[in-house]
C-alpha cells in the first residue's frame, strides 16, 4: 500500500512540475511573440534551439510549442488566482448545492471575460514575464492537477 501511495505521489509531483514548465514556457512565447511581433517565428527558433541544445529530449516540436502557447494564453495568472479563490471556498465547508451554484455563477462571468481581456492583450503583454508568472499560484491551482 505505502508503495503505491509513494508511486502514485512521485508520478503526480513530476507531472505537476512538467504542467508548470509547460505554462511557463507557453507565456516565455508569448512575452517574446509581443516584443519581436508575429513574423519573427518565435515558436520555430525556439524549438530549433531547444533541439539544438537537448538533442535526447522530446517534447519541444514546433507543434507542442504551441499547444504550451495555447495553455498559457487559456490559463493566465489571473484566471489562476481565480480558480484558487473558487477552490478555497469550496473546500472550507460542505457547501449546498445553492452555494455551489452561487460561486459558479459569480466565477464563470468573471473568468470568461478575463479570458476575452487575456485574448487582446496577447499581443501587448506588458508585465514583465517574472511579474507575470507566479509559481506558487500555479502549483496551488487545480490546473496544475491535470493528469
Amino acid at each position: 500500500m505505502q508503495i503505491g501511495t509513494a508511486q502514485v505521489r512521485t508520478v503526480t509531483a513530476a507531472n505537476r512540475e512538467m504542467l508548470l514548465l509547460y505554462w511557463k514556457v507557453g507565456h516565455l512565447i508569448l512575452a517574446h511573440q509581443s516584443q519581436k511581433g508575429w513574423g519573427a517565428k518565435v515558436v520555430d527558433l525556439l524549438s530549433e534551439d531547444l533541439k539544438k541544445e537537448l538533442p535526447n529530449q522530446k517534447g519541444f516540436s514546433i507543434r507542442n510549442l504551441k499547444y504550451m502557447r495555447k495553455f498559457a494564453l487559456q490559463y493566465p495568472l489571473s484566471m489562476i488566482k481565480k480558480l484558487n479563490e473558487a477552490s478555497n471556498i469550496l473546500l472550507q465547508s460542505e457547501p449546498s448545492q445553492k452555494s455551489i451554484r452561487n460561486i459558479v455563477s459569480e466565477f464563470v462571468p468573471q473568468a470568461v471575460a478575463q479570458l476575452q481581456i487575456a485574448n487582446y492583450q496577447a499581443d501587448i503583454i506588458v508585465q514583465p514575464l517574472v511579474a507575470q508568472n507566479d509559481d506558487a499560484s500555479f502549483l496551488a491551482s487545480v490546473i496544475s492537477k491535470i493528469s
